[in-house]
């Protein structure tokens, strides 16, 4: 948000502009109707998290979201929880899930030696985590926060997140932000989570099909060929509704990542004008 620094998040080499013109292109999907800026609730912030890095914490963050994050009537991390600073991934991951999840006025220590995690400020739904277990549908929301929030290179460059369950922040300024990216949702089920995305407007109307699923993959799974998200290319009218400004996609509130133009070269290897 704008009291925090701006959010960064980068992916090198995802698409090339091979195969842009989406009229030549039978899997894109028909036009969408956008939500125009003033209806928009979001914000900005930092990022930077690796991809591969989140696979391999994600089963411990998703244990320590099932509990209270602090002891009682301190901000420190609670001994069943604090196994995930034990390594520098889990610390990485951690500062992003508190980010995500904590208001900005909050925080959390703990690790050795002993570290603050500061919230972001990002999400309505989770501020209580310090002193109760996140649900289901708040541990979705902070999943889809991290997700939205993933980079395979740890380069960095500003993005924009906007949603139902998005905190806004009305001094902050979305002008910078005018390229539409992708919806982001996070299903949890009794055997799997599954993470999906929809491709927006820009990377949507202005790049192959092919490029946008490896650019994707790339993004939150580190490769090209990764299986770790569905990416829906076709069913972005069936499988979402937009209301008061925001989405829900499969019956789950989604979040909305925006890029400044000049920043678009650096996320998918070239501009896809």
């Amino acid at each position: 948000m704008k009291s925090s620094p701006v959010i960064w998040l980068a992916a090198l080499g995802l698409l090339s502009t091979v195969g842009c013109n989406p009229a030549d292109d039978p899997t894109l999907a028909p036009s969408f109707v956008y939500p125009t800026k003033s209806s928009m609730q979001g914000g900005s912030g930092t990022n930077g998290n690796y991809s591969i890095e989140f696979h391999d914490t994600k089963g411990a963050l998703g244990d320590i979201m099932s509990r209270p994050l602090m002891k009682p009537d301190t901000h420190m991390i609670t001994s069943e929880s604090e196994y995930i600073l034990d390594t520098e991934a889990g610390i990485r991951n951690f500062r992003y899930a508190a980010g995500c999840a904590l208001d900005f006025n909050d925080f959390v220590t703990g690790g050795w030696p002993e570290d603050t995690y500061y919230g972001e400020g990002f999400l309505s739904t989770t501020t209580g985590w310090g002193s109760n277990a996140l649900d289901t549908p708040q541990q979705e929301d902070l999943f889809t926060c991290m997700i939205a929030r993933l980079n395979p290179s740890g380069a960095e460059v500003p993005i924009w997140l906007s949603g139902a369950h998005v905190q806004d922040d009305p001094n902050d300024d979305e002008t910078p932000f005018v390229w539409l990216e992708a919806l982001w949702t996070t299903e949890i089920g009794a055997a799997a989570t599954t993470f999906h995305v929809w491709p927006l407007g820009d990377l949507l109307d202005k790049c192959g099909a092919t490029n946008i699923i490896e650019g994707l993959n790339s993004r939150v799974c580190g490769t090209p060929t990764g299986d770790c998200v569905t990416v829906h290319m076709n069913s972005l009218q069936t499988d979402c509704t937009l209301s008061g400004g925001n989405y829900t996609c499969l019956n789950r509130p989604a979040i909305q990542t925006k890029l400044k133009l000049e920043d678009v070269s650096t996320m998918y290897d070239r501009d896809c004008p």
